[in-house]
């Protein structure tokens, strides 16, 4: 009796389990520790593509649903910030930045000595079409469309995920699909998630990172009024301490970046 009940328990387990099944995997491929990275995008004409980004040879690669390559773009000519690792994609899309159905993309390159980051449109043959030195998207970004774990095909959901000692990126097929409101909701920002205190301060403040979102190489940056950098510090785990004894009196906006990128923005005010 007691093995008749077990087993379709055990059945279930199993059926469960095997569910999640391993499709392909792109050799050091994982996010966000190594040099490359792998994502999904959907383009308006061409539809899905895996995308590889290899920030040192600074090339960008599409696959098909199939994970057969089907294009590469030689990202050389991007300017870059004293080849620091900071570079990501921001957005790939064919229709955006001109009107010929070819892919462009933005990409930004931070960090370094000079201009702290460059932002650059660069079209389906790797010619910078504009760059915007000292200009960034202090904005979350469009998180659905990079660095996403879960995206909906029509085959089915598929999860990637980094295998943090080898550095591979694994692609699953998953049994289910994403809700609309799954797709659509932001991947990690929250309202709150970067906490200053006391605002406003005579002296030293208190810096703390929601546990959800302390990861990766963090920093926090303090501007004046007319945007020029006046103090940073590296965030490290859930709450750093940080003297501002080299800011007058005033109001300066801040922001946190992680892996060079920026993510949170908000203002302090010092007496």
């Amino acid at each position: 009796m007691y093995l008749r009940a077990l087993l379709p328990l055990l059945l279930s387990a199993t059926t469960c389990s095997a569910q999640f099944v391993l499709e392909h995997t792109y050799p050091n491929a994982a996010t966000p520790v190594s040099d490359k990275q792998l994502f999904m995008v959907e383009l308006e004409d061409l539809g899905q593509r895996y995308v590889l980004f290899n920030k040192t040879t600074k090339t960008i690669t599409f696959f098909g649903m199939d994970h057969v390559q089907v294009q590469l773009i030689d990202l050389s000519a991007v300017p870059d910030v004293d080849g620091f690792g900071g570079d990501q994609i921001l957005y790939i899309t064919q229709y955006l930045f001109d009107l010929d159905p070819g892919i462009e993309l933005m990409y930004i390159a931070a960090g370094g000595s000079g201009p702290s980051v460059i932002t650059t449109i660069v079209d389906e043959s790797g010619a910078v079409m504009q760059s915007f030195p000292d200009e960034a998207a202090y904005v979350i970004i469009n998180a659905p469309q990079t660095q996403f774990p879960i995206y909906n095909t029509p085959d089915g959901a598929r999860m990637i995920l980094s295998h943090q000692s080898n550095l591979e990126a694994r692609v699953y097929r998953l049994p289910g699909d994403l809700t609309t409101g799954m797709i659509t909701e932001p991947l990690s920002y929250v309202a709150g998630a970067v906490k200053l205190f006391p605002n406003p301060t005579t002296g030293e403040v208190n810096i703390t990172v929601d546990v959800t979102s302390a990861f990766g190489d963090q920093f926090i940056r303090f501007y004046s009024t007319a945007g020029g950098l006046l103090l940073e510090q590296r965030l490290t785990g859930t709450t750093t301490i940080l003297p501002t004894g080299r800011l007058a009196a005033g109001t300066y906006s801040y922001v946190v970046s992680r892996n060079g990128v920026p993510w949170y923005a908000g203002s302090m005010v010092k007496e």
